[in-house]
């Protein structure tokens, strides 16, 4: 690995398999309705809300027009130079640089349907900084270009740019409130373009998998000592966790379980999903070699209380993700061909 590589890889996640997921064509069937509803408001003119919102951009002080002035330029400025990165760096990037030309071609044409549509005409596209109580426009250019940017880029960034991304679309929208470059519905329709754009780029070239192809899970087992032959991914996919099957030379079948960045979307949405419905925190938010932990040591307390459970072989991490060897549980008994009838009677008998 270059030093190149390694720098890179402080904001990227590793390379992987590609796959398009229903939450990406979700993002954008979202964002169709957030500019359906905006362009309507729009076009009936300024609401009591974006009214309410310029007024209190003209009584604003000075310097606080100021902070929010430099908040709404750097969020672009932090948009754009994450395009270049990926741009310098595209031999490394797959088909990112792609998706990100796509999804910004997207939200320039919705940002010109939107504003057309809205009776807006020509979008103002001016890059210079704003000003407290500015015209407002539909829908705001630098937000859809932003939001679309980031949003794309969501599925390669680790896990605290993916977080520093959103949080600077939202101060974003919020500056360019405070500052009356926008009222809520010029923002809210700016968003809804940058969903649009976002989720139509992501479906059409894919995004990472979230978890790692065969070619790094193999390297993973050969950093963890398991000689491992035949690796393929399993028929049945349990959620959330990647799960193959193998053959040692010396145990015999293998299961192995890789537990990528979905692994731990699925286990933090779990989470989420049991706070709410039982309003308590009785399951920690955990890493993915965490998980792996927990499972591993599950596996061996049950061993050792007589159950009968697959045998631990490895567990380690590799590059961000996890990974658990099991020994391959024996086949049910009516699958088992060294038993005959009468003994399979006796067993159920």
């Amino acid at each position: 690995m270059t030093a190149e590589d390694r720098r890179t890889r402080r904001f990227f996640i590793p390379g992987g398999g590609f796959s398009r997921r229903p939450v990406d064509a979700a993002i954008g069937v979202l964002g169709v309705l957030v500019v359906a509803v905006s362009t309507h408001e729009a076009s009936d003119g300024a609401g009591a809300l974006d009214i309410a919102v310029r007024n209190v951009a003209d009584d604003l002080p000075r310097w606080l027009v100021g902070v929010f002035n430099a908040a709404y330029f750097l969020g672009f400025v932090y948009a754009a130079a994450a395009a270049v990165l990926t741009l310098l760096t595209f031999t490394r990037r797959g088909r990112l640089p792609l998706t990100l030309l796509l999804a910004a071609g997207v939200a320039i044409a919705g940002v010109l349907v939107a504003s057309f549509l809205a009776g807006e005409g020509w979008p103002d596209i001016d890059p210079a900084p704003v000003h407290a109580s500015s015209e407002a426009t539909f829908p705001v250019v630098r937000i859809a270009v932003s939001a679309a940017v980031l949003l794309v880029l969501r599925p390669w960034l680790v896990l605290t740019y993916r977080r520093l991304s959103m949080t600077i679309v939202v101060i974003q929208c919020l500056a360019a409130w405070m500052i009356g470059i926008g009222g809520p519905t010029d923002v809210a329709g700016a968003l809804g373009v940058g969903l649009v754009a976002a989720g139509v780029a992501l479906v059409v070239f894919g995004s990472p998998a979230g978890y790692p192809d065969l070619a790094r899970v193999t390297r993973a087992l050969d950093e963890l000592g398991v000689e491992a032959d035949h690796l393929e991914f399993a028929e049945h996919q349990p959620w959330g966790v990647r799960e193959l099957t193998a053959v040692s030379p010396t145990l015999g079948p293998l299961v192995v379980k890789v537990y990528g960045r979905d692994a731990s979307d699925a286990h933090r949405a779990a989470r989420w999903g049991r706070s709410l419905a039982y309003r308590d925190q009785s399951a920690p938010d955990a890493t993915r070699l965490q998980l792996v932990e927990h499972e591993a040591l599950v596996t061996l307390l049950a061993g050792k209380a007589g159950v009968a459970v697959p045998e631990v072989v490895a567990a380690g991490a590799d590059q961000g993700d996890a990974v658990l060897a099991l020994t391959a549980p024996p086949p049910p008994l009516a699958e088992r061909d060294d038993l005959d009838d009468a003994t399979l009677d006796a067993v159920w008998a």
